[in-house]
Parts: C-alpha cells; structure tokens; sequence
C-alpha cells in the first residue's frame, strides 16, 4: 500500500502533541502538509517533522495542498464548516471528536458523506486496541452472559491556566459540559461494545463561577443493559476505569480511559478471574493507519468509528443537556 499523504487542519495543538509524533515511523501515513494560524508555531512543527508544505489559510491548504485526505484538529465549533468543506469536495476525512456540535449537524455531515461515497471516521483511539478489539470478542461470545449493568468515566483537572482553556470553557467552542470532552470517549467506547442507548436521567451539579457543567452523570439503557457515564474536569484521572457485568462474569478494566493504549484488564467467568494482557501499539497511530486502510478500501484492524456511532453519542449528549439545563 502506497502511503497516504494527510493534510492537517490545525496542527500546532492536539496534532503536534500527539498525531504528528506519532505517525513519524509510520509506512501507512505520512504528513505532508500543515495549516495553523500562528506561523511561528508552524514553522516549529515543519522543521521538527520535515514537513514542507505549510499554509496559514486552510483554503490554500486545500486548493493548493499535495494530499490524498485530511485531519481536522481544530477546536469542535469549526468542525461542522470545515469537515463539511472538505467532504463536499469528495475529500476522506478524519474528524477529531466530537465530530460535531450537535446530532443534527452530525447527521448532515453523514448525508453529504453518503452522497458523495467519502470514508470519513472519527478519531477515537480508545477503539484501535488490542485490549478493546478482545472485550468485543468477550461480548459478542456471550461469555458473560446477559449483559445487565456497566459504568464508564473519563475525568481529569483541567488547567485553567493554559491558552486552550479558554474555548474549552467556551459553551459556544466546546460544547456545554464535559461530557462533550473527555465524556464523549466513553460514550462512543460503550456504543462500540454494547451498541446504541436510549437516555434514563442525566445530573450535573454547575458551579457559580462556571458557564459549562464541568462534573456530569449520565444514565442510559442499551438493551437490557443500564450504562452509567461520568466525565468531570475538576477532578482525576484516578477513577477512569471500565466495568461490564453480566449474569455469568463481568470485565474491569482499571484506568483503560486515557491517552495511553491499555495493556490489560480482568475478565470474570464462573468466579475465575484472568488478566488479559495485550500488547500495547500506539492507539494514535493505529486510528489514522486504519483511516488510511479504510480509504484504500482495504479492512480496518479495529473496529473505527463512523458518522453514525458519533450521531448515536451526540444524540445522547444532546439529550442529557436538554435534561440538565431543564431541570
């Protein structure tokens, strides 16, 4: 396979962080082009990684660029208007989550991708690991039985201190609560385990001094099965863990919710636990190299997720808003 050139949208932040780093040895992927708009930061990233084309304007990024997809990395409120751009000119996309804002713009973004027959994905590492791929397999085997309750958070403190702070706190550039945050991975990592949920009751406790709901709750029900989501950026990351329990074994799985790739969790069966260990890729680099699978029509390792499963997160976030803010 012919290496895929990938133009970013947005590459001093997130990228430059951990997308750009870890694509360096990659023979599935490579960066060739930039866009950002500081030119200073630009320059930085370009000499670091030998990138040669840089662009402050997306636009000439885009009508000039040498690329065969791209990434956005750009702050959620530009998402819909640029991932739609690229889409309508039959672009592969690769869309940092959220994908979008809403469920509805989602949903438009899912029409427009279906009419112009466009792979687009959205980058959730936490599904392109072996540890994930193996809970899958655990589930649909039936081994632990009928599925009755799981529970999932992604928490950290914030450092309100930092230049990105200010849209992350942003209702209008970051979605309302944390839950369009960190929140939003464990969301998506449930749907891609235990398939879509109808929301039961969300609870956020506001503080005075804070626009966003910084510490939510979420209780849904996927099938018979009743998913508990907490997301909180006043606090953490000491209780990101994974539980799945069902009538004939459960899965824990501690501290599986973070940057890093997981290397194992616990699996119970007729009161025998086994620790299942698995290498541990760089989940960074394995999410872009399954785009790039997927974009030359070939099978993605993991099981990546779509316009639909980011739709089917939105549409619950959207829904516990509704509920917290009404209440």
């Amino acid at each position: 396979m012919k290496p895929l050139r990938l133009a970013i949208l947005s590459a001093t932040g997130t990228a430059q962080k951990r997308t750009i780093p870890a694509l360096v040895n990659s023979k599935l992927v490579t960066v060739s082009a930039i866009q950002g708009r500081n030119p200073e930061k630009l320059r930085d990233v370009s000499d670091k990684y030998g990138i040669q084309s840089v662009y402050t304007d997306e636009h000439k990024l885009l009508d000039e660029g040498s690329y065969d997809a791209v990434m956005i990395c750009s702050p959620p409120y530009m998402h819909f208007s640029q991932a739609k751009r690229v889409i309508d000119r039959g672009i592969p996309c690769l869309l940092e989550k959220p994908a979008a804002m809403s469920a509805d713009e989602c949903n438009e973004l899912s029409h427009i991708a279906a009419v112009r027959a466009v792979v687009v994905h959205v980058a959730h590492h936490l599904r392109h690991q072996d540890t994930y791929r193996r809970m899958r397999e655990i589930l649909e085997n039936g081994e632990l039985g009928e599925i009755v309750t799981a529970s999932a958070e992604w928490s950290f403190k914030m450092n309100r201190a930092a230049p990105s702070a200010a849209w992350k706190l942003d209702p209008l550039k970051n979605g309302l609560s944390a839950m369009n945050d960190a929140g939003i991975h464990t969301i998506d990592a449930m749907i891609g385990l235990l398939g879509p949920g109808s929301l039961r009751g969300a609870a956020s406790v506001r503080r005075p001094e804070d626009k966003t709901h910084e510490t939510v709750d979420i209780l849904y029900e996927q099938h018979e099965c009743l998913t508990h989501i907490r997301s909180s950026r006043l606090y953490g990351p000491s209780a990101n863990d994974l539980r799945i329990n069902g009538t004939d074994g459960s899965i824990y799985a501690p501290g599986f919710f973070t940057e890093d790739s997981s290397v194992s969790f616990d699996v119970t069966r007729a009161g025998e636990t086994e620790s299942v260990r698995h290498s541990s890729p760089n989940a960074y680099q394995v999410e872009v190299e399954d785009f790039a699978r997927s974009v030359e029509g070939l099978t993605p390792l993991f099981p990546a997720t779509d316009l639909h499963d980011a739709w089917l997160a939105m549409s619950l976030i959207d829904a516990a808003h509704q509920t917290i803010t009404s209440t």
